[in-house]
Formats: C-alpha cells, sequence, structure tokens
C-alpha cells in the first residue's frame, strides 16, 4: 500500500513539471502577392516574447535565429501582420525568414520566393507611345517613378570580407567589406583613423569621422550615405562591425565580423634576397663587414598617441625590417613619448606605464610578422633627437637588436 501511493506522488510531481514548461513559439508566413519587383507575405506569431523578419536574396543558406531577431524589423505577438516586401529586382530568387523565442525556446521559419519576370513588350510599347505624343513625356514619367518608389532596403546584410584598402602600396583610411550573398560592397573611410589601426569607437557620418559608398545589384548605381554610422568593437585582430547606411535610395543594416586584412600590420615588401635578409636580422657575425650587417640600419620612427599607448614604428629604408610598439608611455598626456625604459608585457591584457602590449605589437622580418615575446626599448632623448636601444625578441625567438638615432614624427589620430 505504501509503495502504491509514492508512485501515484511521484507520477502527480511529474505531470506538475510538464505543465510549467512554456509552450514554443508559433510562426507562420503564406505567400500572398509576388510581381517583378515586389513580394507580399502574411505573417503570424503566437507565444512568443519577442520575434522579427527578415528579407534578402537567398544564397542557398537559411539566416539563423539570431540575426533575424539582432537586425531584422520586429513583429508584434498575437497579430497577423501583411508585409509588402518592395524594390526587389526582376527573377530573382528571395528568402523571407521569421524568428520568434519565449523563454530558452525558438523557432524559425523561412518561405523562398521568386520574383516575376520584367514584362519588357509592354515598356517598350508604352516608351514608343510616349515618344510619339510628347517628346518630354516619356522623361516625365521616368523621373516621376524614380522618386515615387520606396527606397531599397537591405537588412541584416552579413558582410564576409574585409580589407584596407591600399594605391601604390600606400594605405588610406578607407577598408571595403564585401558580401557575396548580397552581391555589394561597402566602401567604409574612417577620417579619424591613424594609418593601419582602427579603433573601437562609435563612427558617426552626422559628426564627419566616417563616410559610407554602398555598390551593389540592388542599384543601378553608387549611393552615398546621407547618414549612418558604423559601431566597432575590437578584440585583438578580430573586429566586429555594426552598419547603418541611409541614403535617399537605400536603407541599409549590416555586421562584419572577423579580421579586416591589412589592418595592425606593417606595408607588404617585396623580400629579397635570402643572404640580405639574413644579414639584417644580424644572424650572421662572422661576416667581413661586421660594423655595417650585424643589424638592420633603423632609419624612420612615426608615432600616434591612441588613449593610454603611444602606436610606435621604426623601420628599415627598405621597410624589409620594421617593428610596431604599443606603448604605454609614461606621462601620457604629454605630446612626445617620453624617456625610459619599455618592457614587452607577454601576459595578461591589462598594461601600465612603461609596459609594451606584446599581443598587438609585432616585429616584421623576411616578410614575415610575428608578435613579441620579450625585450626592452630603452629611449633617451636630446633636444627633438631621439636615440633608441631596441634588443627585442619575437614569439619564434628572432631577436632585433639595434638603436634608432633621429627624430619620431608624430602623426595626427
Amino acid at each position: 500500500m505504501f509503495v502504491a501511493v509514492l508512485l501515484l506522488l511521484i507520477a502527480g510531481c511529474d505531470t506538475s513539471d510538464d505543465t510549467t514548461q512554456p509552450p514554443r513559439p508559433v510562426v507562420r508566413i503564406t505567400s500572398c502577392d509576388i510581381t517583378e519587383r515586389s513580394i507580399s507575405v502574411l505573417i503570424t506569431v503566437l507565444d512568443a516574447e519577442s520575434a522579427a523578419w527578415q528579407c534578402r536574396e537567398w544564397d542557398g543558406i537559411p539566416p539563423i535565429a539570431s540575426n533575424i531577431l539582432s537586425f531584422g524589423t520586429p513583429i508584434s505577438e498575437g497579430e497577423d501582420m501583411l508585409v509588402e516586401i518592395d524594390g526587389l529586382l526582376p527573377e530573382r530568387e528571395y528568402v523571407v525568414a521569421v524568428a520568434a523565442v519565449a523563454a530558452d525556446r525558438e523557432t524559425t521559419t523561412h518561405i523562398r520566393l521568386s520574383t516575376l519576370a520584367e514584362n519588357k513588350e509592354d515598356d517598350d510599347d508604352g516608351k514608343e507611345d510616349d515618344g510619339k505624343e510628347d517628346d518630354g513625356g516619356s522623361d516625365d514619367g521616368k523621373e516621376d517613378d524614380d522618386t515615387g518608389n520606396e527606397p531599397i532596403e537591405l537588412l541584416g546584410v552579413l558582410f564576409d570580407g574585409a580589407q584596407l584598402i591600399t594605391t601604390s602600396d600606400v594605405a588610406t583610411t578607407v577598408i571595403e567589406l564585401t558580401s557575396s550573398d548580397a552581391q555589394c560592397s561597402l566602401l567604409i573611410d574612417f577620417k579619424r583613423m591613424p594609418t593601419a589601426t582602427l579603433l573601437a569607437d562609435t563612427y558617426s557620418c552626422a559628426e564627419g569621422d566616417v563616410a559610407l559608398l554602398f555598390s551593389g545589384a540592388a542599384t543601378s548605381e553608387d549611393i552615398v550615405a546621407a547618414e549612418g554610422e558604423v559601431i566597432v568593437e575590437r578584440d585583438h585582430d578580430i573586429y566586429t562591425l555594426t552598419i547603418a547606411f541611409r541614403g535617399e535610395e537605400l536603407t541599409l543594416t549590416g555586421e562584419y565580423e572577423g579580421e579586416i586584412a591589412g589592418l595592425n600590420v606593417e606595408q607588404p615588401d617585396d623580400g629579397g634576397a635570402e643572404d640580405d635578409d639574413d644579414k639584417e636580422v644580424g644572424e650572421d657575425k662572422d661576416n667581413d663587414n661586421d660594423n655595417e650587417e650585424d643589424a638592420p640600419l633603423l632609419v624612420s620612427a612615426t608615432a600616434t598617441k591612441i588613449g593610454r599607448y603611444w602606436a610606435l614604428t621604426l623601420a628599415s629604408a627598405d621597410k624589409r625590417t620594421s617593428l610596431y610598439v604599443e606603448v604605454y608611455g609614461y606621462n601620457i598626456d604629454y605630446d612626445y613619448l617620453v624617456p625610459g625604459t619599455y618592457r614587452v608585457k607577454s601576459y595578461g591584457y591589462e598594461f601600465e606605464e612603461g609596459d609594451i602590449d606584446y599581443y598587438y605589437s609585432s616585429l616584421q622580418m623576411n616578410g614575415e610578422k610575428v608578435q613579441l615575446a620579450s625585450g626592452t626599448l630603452d629611449i633617451k632623448l636630446d633636444g627633438e633627437q631621439y636615440v633608441i636601444g631596441v634588443d627585442i625578441t619575437d614569439a619564434q625567438s628572432r631577436t632585433l637588436e639595434t638603436t634608432y638615432c633621429g627624430v619620431i614624427e608624430v602623426m595626427p589620430l
């Protein structure tokens, strides 16, 4: 009898747990109307805390819930919503996706739809008739069509490539994002970006610190953003760029995450004879010209003050050897690099005065760039002339031991 009562109590507890589990959201998408340049669908969402929809050209990969909820258009729960998507291209396949979430339960649904072929015969007949009746009639009609159309919306574009644009081997402040999915590219000109360095910050068109230029299959010509912003986040060499682009003919939201080719590196070189490179590193000390070839002659020094550190670059004349260091300066409020001994700190992510950040700093020799492992910079100053004793070892145990004598050119941020 006791065993039977115990089993009944356990069964009752199990039933109670099942009833408290929240239901999974319900999402439905129904196709309503399709034309050459538009799609309309009916979206229904039930039992959801939040939901959003997204439309983009089909690339074989369905949108994921996190991107839809982050970059899509919000939907009210419990209501049928008629969505009309204009500004599409004829004879293209698009995907409309909806994601909904309740507690920790997600539901994602998508539908693939193709726009109709453009009726060229009707367009040709219309143009001929307008041309015969009034030479200016067809022109006026085209202008009315252009101004009457809704701006094209590209929501949640995921860019999959990024690079710093160079001209004749000289780096600019323009980064190009490309997307095979949306068949478009976006040029971002960071007006206040130091050479080959991009700071985590919010860059606004309204403030004049960034300019955006869009080109792609969705538009007939390049479009400059009238307003917009780029939010930059950085985790070592991995950048996250969140973009909002607004113009008369286009609105766009997009994101890129990954490395940006050309950032945080020295300018590439064409290399040279291996024997000459070995001499630059100072490994062949038995050479007859010991005094000239023991170590590379560093002839240029540039620095930019960025927050609490100086971005300092020392380079040889042929650029085959260069040292880039992020130096946490003494008296950082001064407008020059204060003399002292600076040491590479090869652990952690917190740095104090006198430290050199090993992770972002690098030594380039023989065409290969490697982050630092240890070493010091002994910096002295006489008037405007610096004497910098360099004793640096990188993560591949390559050593640069030399001295730089000259000025440091301070570059604006």
